[in-house]
């Protein structure tokens, strides 16, 4: 569950995120959801009504950790790609970066979230997620980032490929889920 906290007036109290390892393995819960959920559904509506569903696919860019902590502080980012841009450029550019974050100590965890079903046309091809697991950590984070040259960098290592704009930051609760 994410609660926005730095937030760009997004009208959604809360976001219920679900993530899964395979789009079959989504098939499967969004089927038995369907078929076994609608009494727990008019409940969250009673309480957080959701007008909203949509799916996204998602990518490890970089994740230092095990497993998330059952809380934290996710920042999100909106981008779109350049022209010239390729997945190999990308790739690329995450692998110096990555090893930049790893030289300086960063332990943020990054993924990029694709459009699919159900996302509005605003022109983003992507959303960057950066989660910390704590907003001290985030903080942390980001003094090693920018006194350590990681805005130069990033500037150098991405700006040939995709623009991206800052967006909100929420605080996530790790909440539900089985094996």
């Amino acid at each position: 569950m994410l609660t926005p906290f730095f937030s760009d007036g997004s009208d959604a109290g809360v976001y219920w995120v679900g993530f899964s390892d395979s789009f079959s393995d989504q098939g499967i819960v969004l089927e038995e959801w369907l078929e076994k959920g609608g009494d727990l559904q008019k409940e969250f509506d009673s309480v957080i009504p959701c007008n909203s569903h949509s799916q996204l696919a998602w990518v490890r860019v970089r994740d230092v950790a095990e497993a998330p902590l059952s809380t934290g502080v996710v920042d999100f980012a909106g981008c779109s790609w350049l022209p010239g841009a390729t997945q190999e450029k990308m790739a690329a550019a995450d692998a110096d970066m990555n090893k930049f974050l790893d030289q300086v100590g960063i332990t943020a965890r990054v993924y990029r979230w694709y459009p699919m079903q159900g996302n509005p046309a605003d022109g983003l091809d992507f959303y960057q997620a950066r989660w910390h697991d704590s907003l001290a950590v985030k903080g942390s984070d980001n003094d090693l980032y920018v006194r350590n040259g990681g805005v130069q960098l990033e500037n150098k290592l991405y700006d040939p490929i995709m623009k991206c704009f800052g967006g909100p930051s929420a605080l996530y609760t790790a909440v539900g889920g089985s094996e």
